[in-house]
């Protein structure tokens, strides 16, 4: 199914596939030298001993830790965050608006986010990506499977009950992500629940809680218009520390960011809001217009290879 999907289909925000072997199940794919997992890692916490291990594959040799800071970019500013966000939010409106059939990816997280050498963001790993069908059932494209698959933390609890992939489940996924990025944590897990206990917000008095909130779940439903109730000295203390948010527009820029985040993930499906005409435009309006700070690329480590091999199944073809 990767081959098919990605010998078809072409966006500046997609990973390019170069060739593929048969006989030895390996794709080929562009050289794509670091991804939005290192990145979060080295704007948050620090990495541990199995990220080391990471850096010494990465970096051929010597010590994980050192390179690592050597090699990894000391900041990883809001504009960047920003240009991430609307990079992969662009690749996801593009699969989900395909024709004949859209596509959902089915499994997006930071690990697939990867980044060329100029810096450009590019959506990999389409393994267990599929396309989408509209039955008399339902005007929503969809597929059924037996077995959902996907990656714990970003996996659509919906898809898991139902066994149904639609392109709401990548908004969940990319509703994750986008708290990674204020957040800065690499760890995912309850992530949504930590920023809404974060946030301080009086969420009883905005239609309730649910059953499942009072019993501890994450399934908080966040509603656009619960934006106002954010405050940046609730905010504060769970942005990213190495943020250097300073102006006002900035500050509002990281909470409507969380908004999208928290609505994005919302337990269910309805809930969430359309990737091309409520958060892409959003995610566009939070770029600045000053060159200053438009646009800024971190410097990548020399490329020593034309491309790279990926290990992959008879399933992928």
């Amino acid at each position: 199914m990767q081959v098919d999907i990605l010998e078809r289909i072409r966006h500046p925000n997609l990973v390019t596939l170069v060739g593929a072997c048969r006989e030895k199940f390996a794709l080929v794919y562009e050289f794509l030298p670091d991804s939005l997992e290192n990145l979060i890692t080295g704007a948050g916490e620090e990495p541990d001993e199995s990220e080391m291990v990471v850096g010494r594959h990465c970096f051929h040799g010597g010590s994980g830790r050192r390179r690592r800071k050597q090699q990894q970019p000391e900041k990883f500013p809001w504009e960047k965050r920003v240009e991430v966000a609307a990079s992969v939010c662009s690749a996801l409106v593009f699969l989900h608006n395909h024709r004949p059939d859209p596509i959902a990816h089915g499994d997006l997280k930071p690990s697939n986010v990867l980044f060329d050498k100029n810096g450009v963001c590019k959506l990999s790993d389409f393994g267990i990506s599929r396309r989408l069908q509209v039955t008399d059932d339902t005007e929503t494209p969809h597929h059924v499977t037996e077995q959902p698959m996907g990656s714990q933390s970003y996996i659509d609890p919906q898809f898991v009950m139902t066994h149904t992939l639609t392109p709401h489940s990548d908004a969940y996924a990319l509703g994750i992500i986008l708290l990674q990025l204020v957040t800065g944590k690499k760890d995912a897990l309850r992530l949504r629940r930590w920023v809404l206990a974060n946030a301080n917000c009086k969420l009883s008095r905005r239609g309730g809680k649910t059953r499942r909130q009072q019993e501890g779940g994450e399934d908080v439903r966040w509603s656009r218009d619960m934006e106002s109730e954010l405050r940046w000295k609730s905010m504060e203390r769970m942005v990213d520390k190495k943020l250097k948010l300073v102006s006002n527009r900035s500050k509002r820029d990281a909470m409507k960011m969380v908004s999208l985040g928290l609505e994005c993930s919302n337990y269910e499906r309805r809930d969430r809001p359309s990737l091309e005409s409520v958060v892409l435009p959003s995610i566009e309006s939070m770029k600045r217009s000053d060159a200053n700070h438009h646009q800024l690329q971190e410097k990548q480590p020399p490329s020593r290879f034309l491309g790279c091999f990926v290990r992959c199944t008879p399933e992928h073809f």
